[in-house]
């Protein structure tokens, strides 16, 4: 009888004993969305929740399991927390080194000030220790690095594992910052260093680019052809889109989550001792078990059979599923919130508190989406109201017609119907873009630009992301081309060849038009920008005077006038009624008398007869 027990444990037992279950969390492109979402009433999760997410999942592992959590990048520029402190970011960089995810990516967001770059350079060994990662991203002049290439870390009964982590191609960062290409960035020692451990057993690349990015394929062929066979796991980022993918023969598995803190990505996969990733449908004890969830279902290139290898989710940012998620149960009495998430709560409210991000400005009467193919969007509210109103950057005593100019990504959020508070401002506008003009261009040139089409516009500027590609940074994923006219939402649309115009845009989109115009007409036109000039204020300044919110006091009289006219109305009526009724009686009764007289005359004559 022991001896069969023994034989059914080593029948059972002894193979999920070799096997290693991991659970990875994942985020990317928050953009300061650390606070909730003051318009969406089921987004309640915070940086705080997500805290409480991670530490839960992570002290509840038992032996051969793992909890690791990766963000991707672009943690500036979106909300009020974000930037409305003296330096870009500062907050956000801070606040994020007291959670306990793993590795971080630098995002492009995070270079466009070169104050925040400064401060990112000046605290992230200190902030966030090995941590940090910006592999190919460098301080001008001094070459120093903004972040980490790698993170090691050894997980107990494992083995090591890497975080590499790099940034595309950006080249619209900050004059003291360097981004190197990944292509050439691959072929530092550092990439040797990180993989040559006899004791690796895992590899992930946790990178700011899209997972289906070219170079995001140079990076990973490049990190396979050292460790072909090793699992390699891919976060990504920068498209604001939940993606997910699995090539089961080459261990390749790839996740980019969604933006804004909206959902948390969730990888969830068991490994045999040799690296493999082992079918889902022989364990039932994932954690994502009748979540928010689908199972990866690829192909196996050499077998071409369906394979599930990995439970992909994304969780709602919202307290209650996250709390599913862990198995918190609330009603059990245990706090939710840890000692470290309270103080991450604490400074989160501390903050928007001292930046008055919640500041009444304005009140809305209805919503502007900030899609630009929506009826009454924010982009035309801009061009047509506000700017031709306050009249920015607009040359006194100049007979050129200004057209302001829009781009379709240059407004962050919709403005949404009710109250308008600071914050809603930083989340519409968390640029600190100024504003630029093309002075006196002739009708005939703007109707020439209307019809161009935007793609062949960036491939005239931009860069290909690698050497060996002619894709284009700007170019639309799927392959569509549209119009200038179609991209740029502008004041004036109909253009007179006798007249002349001043383009107005902002200092991001200005270098772009100039290149257009510039390839139609060379060395005719410059720009000119003020750099004191900004768009923010702007917008805010027309909420403050006339986006008024109804005065209460005025309310209350202009109802007391409306009660009081009313009341008149109805005594008038009444009045009204009640002669009526009088006039109407006495008709009547003279209607009477004079039946009664034609009676008695009628009634006469016949007795005569």
């Amino acid at each position: 009888m022991i001896a069969f027990l023994i034989f059914i444990r080593c029948i059972f037992t002894e193979p999920n004993e070799e096997l290693f279950h991991f659970t990875i969390l994942h985020t990317t492109d928050t953009h300061g969305y650390i606070n909730g979402h003051r318009h969406n009433e089921t987004l309640t999760g915070t940086l705080a929740d997500y805290e409480n997410m991670i530490t839960t999942l992570k002290n509840n592992v038992k032996e051969r399991e793992y909890v690791l959590a990766f963000d991707s990048g672009d943690i500036f520029q979106g909300t009020g927390l974000s930037d409305a402190t003296p330096v870009c970011g500062e907050f956000i960089f801070d606040i994020f080194r007291k959670t306990s995810i793993d590795a971080f990516t630098m995002g492009n967001h995070e270079l466009y000030e070169r104050t925040a770059s400064e401060n990112i350079l000046k605290n992230y060994k200190e902030f966030y220790g090995e941590r940090y990662l910006a592999g190919n991203v460098f301080h001008t002049g001094d070459e120093l690095p903004l972040g980490n290439y790698y993170r090691k870390m050894t997980l107990d009964n494992f083995g090591d594992i890497v975080i590499i982590g790099f940034l595309f191609s950006f080249t619209a960062n900050a004059d003291n910052t360097k981004v190197v290409p990944p292509v050439e960035a691959i072929k530092d020692a550092k990439m040797d260093e990180a993989l040559d451990n006899p004791n690796l057993k895992m590899i992930f690349l946790v990178c700011h680019m899209d997972i289906n990015d070219e170079e995001a394929e140079i990076i990973y062929n490049h990190v396979k052809g050292k460790k072909p066979g090793l699992p390699v796991i891919f976060l990504g980022g920068h498209t604001h889109q939940e993606k997910q993918q699995i090539k089961q023969d080459v261990l390749d598995l790839r996740v980019e989550s969604l933006c804004f803190l909206q959902k948390i990505g969730v990888a969830d996969f068991y490994l045999d001792k040799e690296g493999n990733f082992v079918d889902m449908g022989r364990n039932s004890n994932s954690r994502n078990e009748g979540m928010i969830s689908s199972f990866v279902r690829t192909f196996d290139s050499t077998t071409n059979t369906a394979m599930s290898k990995a439970n992909v989710s994304f969780v709602l940012a919202n307290v209650t599923e996250m709390q599913k998620f862990v198995n918190f149960d609330p009603a059990q009495g245990k706090e939710w919130d840890t000692p470290n998430s309270k103080l991450i709560r604490t400074l989160i409210q501390d903050k928007s508190k001292e930046l008055g991000l919640d500041t009444l400005y304005g009140c809305a009467s209805r919503d502007y989406s900030d899609d630009n193919k929506v009826a009454g969007n924010l982009h035309k509210h801009l061009v047509q109201l506000v700017y031709p109103k306050l009249k920015p950057f607009q040359k006194a005593g100049s007979k050129s017609i200004p057209t302001y100019l829009v781009n379709s990504g240059a407004n962050r959020a919709p403005l949404y119907k009710g109250t308008i508070v600071y914050e809603d401002v930083f989340m519409i506008d968390p640029y600190q873009n100024y504003f630029c003009a093309i002075r006196n261009v002739p009708g005939s040139v703007m109707t020439e630009i209307q019809d161009k089409q935007v793609s062949k516009m960036n491939s005239e500027y931009s860069y290909p992301r690698s050497p060996n590609s002619d894709h284009l940074r700007l170019k639309v994923s799927n392959n569509t081309e549209y119009k200038f006219s179609d991209r740029y939402t502008q004041t004036v649309t109909t253009f007179s060849a006798k007249k002349t115009y001043d383009m107005i845009s902002t200092d991001y989109d200005i270098t772009r038009i100039l290149k257009l115009v510039e390839s139609l007409h060379p060395g005719k036109f410059t720009k000119e920008c003020d750099t004191t000039k900004t768009t923010r204020p702007v917008f805010l300044e027309y909420i403050k005077t006339y986006m008024k919110c109804p005065n209460p006091k005025e309310k209350k009289i202009y109802t007391l006038i409306l009660a009081i006219v009313l009341g008149l109305a109805v005594v008038a009526i009444c009045i009204i009624t009640a002669i009526s009724c009088v006039v109407m009686r006495k008709r009547n009764k003279r209607e009477l008398e004079g039946l009664r007289d034609t009676t008695e005359h009628t009634g006469l004559l016949s007795d005569s007869d």
